[in-house]
C-alpha cells in the first residue's frame, strides 16, 4: 500500500508539472490522459508475469536474509516499489491532467476540483464494492485483473477519440493555441497575487504551509481510517467482506463531502476561515466517533440476531451502522482537499502543477499515516490513543487557520475557545473502551446472547478476567479467563484457541500426522495460537521443530498457556519464526516429514491463501518423500459446496488423502501424502505409550481405538 500510494504522489507531482508546460500538441490534456490510461492498461496486463519473474529474487533474499528480517523486509519493499512505481506514477498523473482539461475559470475552481475529486472517489467506491462482492467471488483474481486492465485501455482509447473529434480543423487548433498563449501571458501579470481572495484581504500564507496542511490532513485521514477499521473489525469481523464494507463507507463519505460541500468554496471569500472551521469540526466529529466505536458491539448483536441466516441483510445492516458512525468526519475530510486546492492555486496557468503538488502532499501524508499507525501508534499507544493523535493535529490546524483568518480578534478568541472546549473537555471525561465488550465478537457469537435484554451484563457474566490484551500491528490479541475456568485466546474478538472443546482438535493436529508417519524427524507447525499443538509436537522424539506465527502478540499471549503447551517455546528443538507462512513455505529450502497447518478460519482476511491449490503444492514441495501434510478444516459456518471444494482442492495435490473428524460436524483434519498412509494398529499402540498417551488423554483419547474412531474417509 505504501509503494502504491508513493507512486500516486510522485505521478501527481511530475505530470502536474508536465501538463503546465509550454503549449503544444503533445501537452494536450486529452492526449496525455488517453496515453496515461493506455500505458496503465498495458502495464497491468504485464504485471502478473513480472511478479512471477521476481520469485527467484524473493527466494534468494529470504534464504540469505531470513536471520535479518528488517533487511529482508526492506528489500521486499524495494522490489514492491520497482514493480508498482511505473503504473502508479501513471495513475497519479490522471487527476491533475483532468483538472487541467476541465477547470476553465477561477470563480468555479473549488467546485470543479471537488467534483472531479469526488467522482474519482465514487469510482473507488464502485471498484471496492464490485471487487469485494461481485468480481472476485464470481470471476476470480485473474479475470478481475484482466477486466481492470481492459477498462484502462478502453478509457485511454475513448479519450483519444474524443480529442480527435474536438480538435477539428487546423484553424481551430491554431485558435486554441492562441487563446492558451494569451491566457499564459495574462497569468504572468497576476502571478504574485492571490486570485482566490480580494485585494482587501490582509491574510496570506506561504504556499508551503498549505502543502504542509495537505500532508498533515492526509496523515490524520489514514490514522482515522486504520484506527476505525481495526476497531470496527472487533464488531463486524475481519473477513474480506467486512474490510470491503469499511473501505466502501470511508470512500463514500470522502466522495460525498468533496461533491456536496465543494459548492461552498467559491461562495466564501475567506477560505482561510473556512479551512480553520473545517479542521476544527473534523477534530470534534472524530472525537464523537470514539465512544460510538466502544458501544458498537452492543448494537451489532441485536442487528445480527434479527437478520440471522440472511448474509446479505447482515452485511447491509453492518454497512449502514459503519456509514452512520463515520459519515460526518469522512464528509469533512473529503471537503478539505478541494478547499486547499482552491487556496493554493493562484492562477489557471499553473493549475496542473498546483493541483499535482497538493495531491502529492496529501498522498505523502497518507503514506506517513499508514506507516505511523501500523508500526508506531497502534503498537505503542493502542487504538483509542492513536485516534487522539489525529484529533490533536486537526485541532491544532484549525486553531492556526482561525487565528490567521479575517475574523475580528474577539470572534477569533471566542471561536478558538469554543472549539477547544468542545474537543478537550470530552477528552478528559470519556471513559476508555470496555475490553470485554470490545472483544465479544458479536459478528460471530451473537446467538449466545439471544433472549438476553441486558447484553452487556451477559457479556460480563461469561468472562471472569482478561489476562492479556494487546493491540498490535496484525490485530487485537486477548486472553480471557472464563467463569468455568476455560482459557481462550482471541484475535479481533474471534476465539482461535482455547483449553475447552478445542483441545481435541489442537492436540490431534499434532499427534495424528506424527503417528501416521512411520518415522518423523522434522516437523513444521503453521500457526502458534495458544501453543497447544506445538506443545503436543514436542512430546514426540523429533530432531527439529519449526513454528510459523505472523503476530508477535500471539507469541506473548501463548505464555499464558504454558501449563497446557508444556512451555513448548522453551524446548531447545523448537525454532520460532515470526513470518508469514506462505512466504516461508515458498522461499525456504527447509524440508519436513510432517507439516501441521491450522491457520484461522478461511473467511478471515488474508487467510484464504493458505487453503489454495498453490499453497498445498508449495507444502508438498517442502515435504520429504512419504511426508504428511495435516490441514485443519472447519465445517461450521461453511457452505456445503465450499467444504467439498476444499477437499477436492486438497485431493488434487496429494494422491493419497484421509479425512478425520475431531469435533462432531465441526472440525476436520485432512491428511495428505505422496505415498499410501497405513493404519497399523500394533505400531500405533506402541508409539502412543508414555507421555504421548498421557497427552492424548486430555483430548479424550484413552485407547488407540478411540483415536481410530475419528477416522472418516480414505482414498476411495
Amino acid at each position: 500500500l505504501t509503494a502504491f500510494m508513493g507512486g500516486l504522489a510522485l505521478g501527481s507531482y511530475l505530470w502536474g508539472r508536465y501538463i503546465d508546460g509550454r503549449p503544444s500538441t503533445i501537452r494536450d490534456p486529452l492526449l496525455v490522459y488517453g496515453t496515461l490510461e493506455i500505458l496503465i492498461g498495458l502495464y497491468g496486463l504485464l504485471l502478473p508475469s513480472l511478479i512471477h519473474q521476481m520469485e527467484p529474487l524473493f527466494r534468494w533474499a529470504y534464504q540469505v536474509l531470513h536471520d535479518f528480517p528488517y533487511i529482508f523486509h526492506l528489500l521486499r519493499f524495494t522490489i514492491c516499489i520497482l514493480l508498482l512505481l511505473p503504473p502508479t506514477t501513471l495513475m497519479g498523473g490522471t487527476f491533475p491532467v483532468l483538472c487541467r482539461y476541465f477547470v476553465k475559470g477561477q470563480d468555479r475552481l473549488g467546485w470543479e476540483l471537488g467534483r472531479l475529486y469526488g467522482l474519482n472517489l465514487w469510482g473507488g467506491v464502485m471498484g471496492t464494492t464490485a471487487a469485494g462482492f461481485a468480481l472476485l467471488p464470481s470471476l476470480g483474481v485473474t479475470l478481475t485483473h484482466l477486466i481492470a486492465a481492459l477498462t484502462n485501455l478502453f478509457l485511454g482509447i475513448a479519450a483519444l477519440v474524443l480529442r480527435e473529434q474536438k480538435l477539428g480543423s487546423r484553424e481551430q487548433r491554431t485558435e486554441d493555441w492562441r487563446l492558451e498563449k494569451e491566457g499564459r501571458e495574462q497569468g504572468k501579470k497576476g502571478r504574485e497575487q492571490r486570485s482566490w481572495q480580494t485585494k482587501k484581504a490582509s491574510i496570506s500564507f506561504h504556499p508551503r504551509l498549505i502543502l504542509l496542511t495537505a500532508g498533515l490532513s492526509g496523515l490524520t485521514a489514514m490514522v482515522y481510517q486504520i484506527g476505525w477499521t481495526r476497531a470496527l473489525n472487533l464488531s463486524i469481523g475481519s473477513s474480506v467482506y467486512a474490510f470491503s464494507l469499511v473501505l466502501t463507507a470511508f470512500l463514500s463519505g470522502l466522495a460525498l463531502g468533496s461533491i456536496v460541500l465543494s459548492k461552498l468554496i467559491d461562495r466564501v471569500k475567506d477560505q482561510t476561515l473556512l479551512l480553520g472551521v473545517t479542521e476544527g469540526l473534523l477534530a470534534l466529529s472524530a472525537l464523537m466517533v470514539i465512544p460510538l466505536l466502544g458501544h458498537l458491539p452492543l448494537w451489532v448483536i441485536p442487528g445480527v440476531l434479527s437478520r440471522f441466516g440472511h448474509f446479505g441483510s447482515i452485511l447491509f445492516w453492518e454497512l449502514t451502522l459503519v456509514a452512520l458512525i463515520i459519515l460526518v468526519p469522512t464528509t469533512l475530510m473529503g471537503f478539505l482537499l478541494p478547499l486547499m486546492g482552491k487556496i493554493y492555486v493562484r492562477n489557471l496557468q499553473s493549475l496542473g502543477r498546483s493541483v499535482g503538488r497538493i495531491y502529492a502532499a496529501n498522498t505523502l501524508g497518507a503514506i506517513l499515516g499508514i506507516l505511523a499507525s501500523g508500526f508506531l501508534l497502534i503498537p505503542w499507544l493502542g487504538l483509542q490513543r492513536s485516534l487522539w493523535v489525529g484529533i490533536t493535529i486537526n485541532l491544532a490546524l484549525g486553531l492556526l487557520f482561525l487565528f490567521n483568518s479575517s475574523l475580528s480578534r474577539p470572534w477569533k478568541s471566542a471561536a478558538a475557545l469554543g472549539i477547544s472546549l468542545l474537543v478537550l473537555v470530552p477528552s478528559q471525561i470519556l471513559p476508555s473502551w470496555d475490553k470485554i465488550v470490545l472483544t465479544s465478537g458479536p459478528f460471530l457469537y451473537a446467538e449466545e446472547y439471544q433472549n438476553r435484554p441486558d447484553v452487556k451484563g451477559a457479556l460480563k457474566e461469561r468472562t471472569d478476567e482478561i489476562l492479556y490484551y494487546r493491540e498490535g500491528s496484525v490485530g487485537t490479541i486477548s486472553v480471557h479467563q472464563l467463569m468455568e475456568g476455560t482459557l481462550t485466546l482471541k484475535i479481533d474478538g474471534k476465539t482461535d484457541a482455547s483449553t475447552g472443546p478445542d483441545m481435541k482438535t489442537q492436540l490431534l493436529l499434532a499427534h495424528l500426522p506424527l503417528l501416521l508417519h512411520p518415522s518423523p524427524q522434522h516437523a513444521l507447525v503453521i500457526g502458534l495460537g495458544a501453543g497447544i499443538t506445538l506443545g503436543a509436537v514436542t512430546r514426540h522424539p523429533l530432531k527439529s521443530i519449526e513454528c510459523l506465527e505472523v503476530s508477535p502478540e500471539v507469541v506473548e499471549a501463548a505464555g499464558y498457556f504454558k501449563e497446557q503447551n508444556h512451555d513448548a517455546l522453551a524446548d531447545p528443538r523448537v525454532r520460532l519464526i515470526v513470518e508469514d507462512a506462505r512466504t516461508h513455505i515458498a522461499f525456504s529450502e527447509n524440508r519436513y516429514d510432517v507439516i501441521s497447518s491450522e491457520p484461522s478460519n478461511l473467511w478471515m482476511k488474508g487467510v484464504s491463501s493458505l487453503f489454495t491449490q498453490e499453497f498445498f503444492r508449495l507444502c508438498r514441495r517442502r515435504l520429504n518423500q512419504g511426508g504428511i501434510l495435516c490441514q485443519w478444516l472447519h465445517y461450521y459456518k461453511t457452505p456445503h459446496e465450499d467444504f467439498k471444494a476444499l477437499i477436492h482442492t486438497f485431493s488434487s495435490v496429494f494422491p493419497h488423502v484421509q479425512l478425520w473428524e475431531t469435533l462432531g460436524a465441526g472440525d476436520y483434519l485432512l491428511i495428505g501424502s505422496d505415498r499410501p498412509i497405513f493404519l497399523d494398529l500394533a505400531s500405533l499402540t506402541n508409539r502412543t505409550a508414555g507421555v504421548i498417551q498421557k497427552d492424548m488423554e486430555e483430548a479424550g483419547v484413552r485407547e488407540i481405538t478411540d483415536l481410530l474412531s475419528h477416522f472418516f474417509m480414505g482414498d476411495k
